[in-house]
């Protein structure tokens, strides 16, 4: 036990569906808050298409989170969630390579809510930093 939150590390990521918790596959790691303070968030990374990008790395990173950062990898239609998720404002970061970074500022995940967020990944051109 840490704290105030019990951690489990599943190698599975977590989508709240109906309130329930459905398993996909992708690397997360649970956090649930003793208080009951928790919410859920769930996303998706595309690229300027719209289309879903699969095997993105996502960082969560939030105060709320007391073990830090978590990292997760987007699953075969992009999706990637933490459910439950303690409430609080997240940074949502997402890497793959042949793209620019994508980031979200002040995600709010509140108690009891499902927040969704979409991240838009650029394809990186030849000359762009990085590539």
């Amino acid at each position: 036990m840490l704290g105030r939150r019990r951690l489990v590390g599943l190698g599975l990521a977590a989508l709240a569906v109906g309130g329930k918790v459905v398993w996909d596959g992708a690397d997360t790691l649970l956090a649930q808050d003793q208080d009951g303070a928790t919410g859920a968030l769930l996303g998706q990374v595309v690229d300027a298409g719209g289309g879903p990008l699969p095997g993105v790395t996502v960082t969560l990173l939030s105060a709320s989170l007391e073990a830090g950062d978590l990292t997760l990898t987007t699953d075969g239609d992009g999706r990637f969630g933490l459910s439950p998720a303690p409430v609080g404002l997240y940074d949502v970061q997402a890497d793959r390579d042949g793209f620019r970074t994508g980031t979200l500022g002040a995600v709010t995940v509140a108690t009891g809510k499902t927040t969704q967020a979409t991240v838009m990944l650029e394809r990186r051109v030849p000359g762009d930093g990085g590539y």
